[in-house]
């Protein structure tokens, strides 16, 4: 209750193909206002906000999608040719379209990368236009243009008409059916709007003509201090444009009179960033590698986890592991040959099972023994093989850090923000998790096959000469 709240307004009375300019000192609530229409802030049960038809939007910072211009501007709409046409050029787009070597279907990047601020501020004015909103909402749509442009733009969307259905004016002829709700600080066009409504502390100060603002007065101090300042910019920012259509003036009959003398324009600018463009691909596609994994990409990972010293630690724990395993399945297979009589082992006799509970004791606290050892094995070589892992991943992440840090401007044009963030989040799960859980595996299952084929082949050497071709056409069918 104590936060920023907007009070007392009521715009129920602005009808189609009207506008409504919002001005105000910073901080005084416009933009809440566009948001509060949008539903996008919380309002008191007092609050009655009614939306007839579409409503269109123009945010202070344009809102660019990671594909073509047409795209963008269409926004899921269906392409009218003829419409498309008329938007593009009331929005002064075709000349920049012009520069880019696939036209409008050239991709402009995450977050719009290769346009400028005013390209993406009329990308999206055009998108919001093309939609034919019943209630056009601009939240200083003009605020990256230069004077000239925003001069046209307003002149081809915003201006009223006497006649909004006229023919031969098919720009103005795109906002005829919409009410406009304008946020700007451009005050060189407010004494072409049709009503002005001015915000103090978000309250409405005044709402009425620019005839009334020219003579209106009030004895609030501070209110009378912002449309004081407004007076004042609308007849500052006059003289401004009027010196800037002259200089205009000049600069083209420079260029006319000579060949040695450059005006560079935006689009112009526009046109050299985007030369190494070309049949509309901006994107990258990505990199990928299919099929089984190459013993080169292996070798990486253990270089990484540590390298040769890793790899003899490993190798000892794993094969430490499995002997433990392998010796408690020996001695509970001497512990049955105890039945018929006593063993020896290692120098060592054990007493037969037949004396009772004193002999079993011994063999049941060998056996603990071994369990308890084999135990503390799994645990080292499961510990070693995480922490080899850990440090491989860690040291990816390093690599792949510094190589984005690293990287020109260009490869963030060229590579959607998506993809960098899968990267280092996903992908580096899976460094973390995953893969390693799945190195262990493998390892384990290597170690398994190898004493399991140890054993059979000591136990019946036979069975050595089956097992190689078997293993042979496992890997040679595992291939295809």
């Amino acid at each position: 209750q104590d936060g920023f709240m907007l009070s007392n307004i009521n715009i129920s009375a602005l009808n189609r193909g009207e506008i409504l300019a919002v001005l105000g000192p910073v901080g005084s609530g416009k933009s809440t206002l566009i948001e509060g229409i949008l539903g996008e802030i919380s309002s008191s049960s007092k609050t009655a906000i009614v939306q007839n038809g579409k409503v269109g939007y123009v945010s202070q910072i344009p809102f660019i999608l990671n594909s073509s211009i047409r795209e963008n501007i269409l926004f899921g709409l269906q392409y009218d040719e003829k419409r498309y046409k008329e938007v593009i050029d009331a929005c002064c787009l075709q000349p920049d379209i012009d520069n880019f070597d696939a036209g409008d279907l050239t991709e402009i990047g995450e977050r719009g990368v290769t346009l400028s601020g005013g390209q993406k501020q009329r990308v999206s004015l055009a998108r919001a236009v093309y939609s034919k909103p019943s209630l056009l909402l601009c939240d200083d749509p003009l605020s990256a243009l230069d004077a000239n442009t925003a001069k046209t733009i307003f002149e081809s969307l915003f201006k009223p008409s006497l006649s909004p259905f006229d023919k031969n004016n098919s720009s103005m002829h795109l906002l005829a059916s919409s009410a406009i709700v304008l946020v700007t600080h451009a005050s060189q066009f407010l004494n072409r709007v049709d009503n002005i409504m001015v915000l103090v502390e978000g309250r409405p100060s005044f709402l009425g003509t620019w005839d009334d603002l020219k003579s209106f007065e009030c004895k609030d101090e501070l209110t009378m201090r912002s449309i004081e300042s407004l007076r004042t910019a609308v007849q500052e920012t006059s003289e401004t444009v009027k010196n800037d259509a002259s200089a205009s003036s000049s600069l083209h009959y420079i260029d006319n009179q000579s060949s040695d003398r450059l005006v560079l324009s935006e689009r112009e600018a526009s046109s050299r960033r985007n030369t190494d463009i070309a049949n509309g691909d901006l994107m990258t596609i990505e990199a990928r590698e299919h099929g089984q994994v190459t013993f080169k990409t292996w070798l990486l990972w253990f270089q990484y986890a540590g390298g040769v010293l890793f790899l003899i630690i490993q190798t000892v724990a794993v094969s430490a592991d499995r002997f433990a395993f392998v010796l408690i399945d020996w001695w509970l297979a001497q512990w049955t040959k105890a039945h018929d009589g006593p063993i020896t082992v290692l120098g060592k006799e054990f007493p037969s099972q037949e004396v009772g509970r004193s002999g079993q004791y011994q063999y049941l606290a060998v056996w603990a023994i071994v369990y308890l050892f084999a135990i503390v094995l799994m645990a080292v070589r499961t510990l070693w093989a995480v922490y080899g892992g850990a440090r491989c991943s860690r040291k990816l992440f390093s690599l792949m850090l510094s190589g984005v840090l690293k990287a020109p401007m260009f490869y963030f044009e060229t590579t959607p923000l998506g993809r960098i963030l899968n990267r280092f989040t996903y992908d580096v799960e899976i460094l973390d998790f995953t893969l390693i859980e799945n190195m262990v595996e493998a390892m384990m299952s290597l170690a398994w096959f190898i004493t399991s084929v140890s054993v059979m082949c000591s136990i019946l050497p036979m069975i050595g000469a089956v097992i190689v071709p078997v293993t042979v056409m496992y890997f040679v069918l595992s291939n295809h």
